[in-house]
Order: structure tokens, then C-alpha cells, then sequence
């Protein structure tokens, strides 16, 4: 199965804010029960393109760009419960995500250079989805759902340089995800989605919309 996805997102950090455009394609294997158990292992490739804006002490605003390319693999498991003869379900899901990102410079408005180290990210996902299953034709299939669950970085420790002076900083702390989709599947072969989605987090909150397109064989 074959995976590409774009994603823009608005960080609301608590020093500043900005936006992260993405560019995602990746292979997923999965495994499939007929209990509604699944299994799946995706491997994948991000590039990502970031633009901040924040305030020095001098209350002047500050802002740059940044981009960098991402490799990660995951492993997420799961169940589908249906809720008795109606077309509404309940999906406990838990995740285990790996991601390598890559380091990048760039100058900011002010004339300060900026230089961002690589990082790695692991990050472990407990969720949960409720959803309603429609079957528009034979061929048409479309899926709508809510989703909450709560995220937790257990890496996310990296380091950067203004001007060659260098700080660190970390991405590690829990969040709360939550979101809302539609999966159209057009036939076995080809499925369309979106989704919505909000994070209220420690470090940072944001607002993120995504879609993408799988095909399978």
C-alpha cells in the first residue's frame, strides 16, 4: 500500500507562532482480521517547510523560514467494535512512532543566523474514534469520525545556534489530539481522506488540516 499525504499546520506556541506546510509519501503494511484487529507498520518520507514569527526583547517582531526532509517508521495497532446493527463503531488504537528530522539555517528578518541541529522523535499514541461506515453505491464506501487521545514525546531533545551561540531546546511533554475525517473508498483499490484536527499541549497548541490519498494492491 502506497501513501501520500499533504498536511498544513498552525502552531500556536506559547513564545510565538507560526505555520509548517508538509509533503508526506509512505508504504504501509497491514494486517486484518476479520474480528476488526489490525496491524500496521508504515514507513515514511516528510518534507517539511516551517515559517515562525516572534517578538526579541525589544518587542520587535522577528521572522524566518526554515525547511527539512523526515524519515520515520511506525508501528500502530488496533480494533474496530461495532455497535450492534446499526453503522456506528468504536476503534481503540495505540501507536508507537519513530522519526528522524533533519537539521537546517536559514537568516532571519533581524540578520540573525539561525541554525537548527537534526532530532529524533519517538512518540507513543493512545486514541480513541468513533465513527459511522455509509455505502453510497456497491463501489463508493465513505467513513466519518471523531477521534481523541493523548500523545507523549519521549525523545524530541535537540540543540540550535543564533549568530553561533548555542541553545537547546525540547520538544518532549503530552498533548492531547483530537480531530475530525472522512475516508472516502472509491473502490478496493483507491481511497481518498481529510481531516481536521486540534492540539492543546504543553509547549505548544495548534490547528492542522490534512489530506491524502492510498492506493492499494
Amino acid at each position: 500500500m502506497f501513501d501520500g499525504k499533504l498536511c498544513q499546520t498552525d502552531p500556536d506556541y506559547k513564545v510565538g507562532s507560526g505555520t509548517a506546510k508538509s509533503f508526506g509519501a509512505g508504504a504501509n503494511l497491514t494486517y486484518l482480521d476479520y474480528s476488526g484487529f489490525y496491524f500496521d507498520t508504515v514507513l515514511k518520507y516528510t518534507n517539511v517547510r516551517n515559517k515562525f514569527s516572534v517578538k526579541d526583547t525589544q518587542n520587535n517582531a522577528v521572522q524566518g523560514r526554515t525547511k527539512s526532509k523526515g524519515y520515520g517508521l511506525s508501528f500502530e495497532f488496533g480494533k474496530q467494535f461495532k455497535l450492534g446493527d446499526s453503522h456506528f463503531y468504536i476503534e481503540p488504537q495505540f501507536q508507537l512512532a519513530y522519526q528522524y528530522q533533519d537539521g537546517d539555517k536559514s537568516n532571519a528578518t533581524n540578520g540573525l543566523e539561525i541554525k537548527m541541529d537534526s532530532y529524533d522523535s519517538l512518540l507513543g499514541r493512545a486514541s480513541g474514534i468513533v465513527g459511522y461506515k455509509m455505502a453510497e453505491s456497491k463501489s463508493l464506501q465513505l467513513n466519518l469520525y471523531v477521534k481523541t487521545g493523548i500523545v507523549q514525546e519521549f525523545a524530541g531533545d535537540t540543540s540550535y545556534r543564533l549568530n553561533g551561540n548555542k541553545g537547546k531546546y525540547s520538544f518532549s511533554g503530552a498533548w492531547f489530539d483530537n480531530g475530525i475525517g472522512l475516508n472516502a473508498k472509491i473502490n478496493d483499490r483507491h481511497t481518498i481522506y481529510g481531516e481536521l484536527g486540534c492540539t492543546a499541549g504543553q509547549r505548544f497548541d495548534k490547528m492542522q488540516a490534512s489530506v491524502g490519498y492510498r492506493f492499494q494492491f
